[in-house]
Order: C-alpha cells, then sequence, then structure tokens
C-alpha cells in the first residue's frame, strides 16, 4: 500500500467507487487512515477498514479512524522515546 505511506489525510471509498491504488471497482466499502510518526513526519503504517456491504458511506467514520491512528503515532513516540539509550 505504497499510496498510503504517502497519504496525508485519510481515506473512504465506497462500493464501486475506484480506490487510489488501482482502477478497479472496490467490492467492499473501505475506510484507510495513515499512522504518521509524530517526530519526523514519517510513516509508521496505516489502519484500513472493510465494511459489510450495508455501509453506505464509509467517510462517516473518518474522524474517529484519523483519531485512532494519531493516538497508535503518540504512543508509538512515547514508546521510543522509553527505548532510547
Amino acid at each position: 500500500w505504497d499510496w498510503l505511506g504517502s497519504a496525508a489525510e485519510p481515506h473512504a471509498v465506497a462500493v464501486g467507487a475506484r480506490p487510489p491504488w488501482n482502477d478497479q471497482p472496490a467490492p467492499q466499502a473501505l475506510a484507510a487512515a495513515p499512522i504518521v510518526s509524530i517526530d519526523a513526519a514519517d510513516s509508521l503504517g496505516g489502519i484500513c477498514v472493510r465494511f459489510s456491504p450495508a455501509v453506505d458511506n464509509p467517510a462517516e467514520v473518518l474522524p474517529a479512524l484519523q483519531s485512532l491512528a494519531a493516538q497508535i503515532a503518540s504512543s508509538a513516540a512515547l514508546t521510543a522515546a522509553y527505548i532510547k539509550p
């Protein structure tokens, strides 16, 4: 998921929409958010959530997903601070 490593904002894809990583329509709704390090603004990874076909608007979860990504980045920074020599 190279695109998520370079993304600055979360992204939602509805069923049938074309996700940023390919040209094929998405068979399921999904939402993805990058996890960006607090110190260096480097990509630590990302979070992706796939939804059941009943979900109409995956963008509704983007604020919560972005908050979770920020909490993970914060925890990673605290962990790094404790393990530095």
